[in-house]
């Protein structure tokens, strides 16, 4: 299981607070890089904060990395689960907005018809004139 993780400083945390255990938490962040749970990211370079992918076994695990986080009390973080490209090329498929086999795209009767792009007339000659 993989999930996008962005975490910010909790509104009202001193900044002195954050800076006693920012190295912690950036060794901690190499640990879990180390044992391959976070798969990439770092730090922001715009915003104080981090996001990165976070891959775990169950739920208890993302949990227990979360919790032995040393920033874990000053930050809140938002947590998305990723699915892969894969998954969701099959459940177009499932749902007829893709090809059952691979190298041939729908043709437009087989797309539900707000997917289908209307041709349009090309006028040859001058350019339309600009409304003023």
């Amino acid at each position: 299981m993989r999930f996008l993780v962005v975490e910010k400083p909790r509104a009202g945390v001193d900044p002195s607070q954050m800076m006693k255990i920012a190295a912690d938490d950036v060794q901690y962040s190499l640990k879990l890089q180390k044992q391959k749970k976070v798969i990439g990211g770092g730090p922001f370079l715009d915003i104080i904060g981090d996001g990165y992918i976070l891959e775990t076994n169950t739920i208890e695990e993302m949990a227990e990395v979360f919790f032995n986080s040393p920033s874990n009390v000053y930050v809140d973080r938002e947590v998305h689960p990723l699915g892969t490209y894969e998954d969701t090329l099959e459940g177009l498929r499932e749902m007829g907005l893709a090809p059952k086999r691979r190298g041939r795209p729908p043709k437009a009767a087989e797309q539900p018809a707000e997917l289908v792009a209307t041709p349009t007339k090309r006028r040859r000659g001058r350019p339309p004139k600009r409304a003023t």
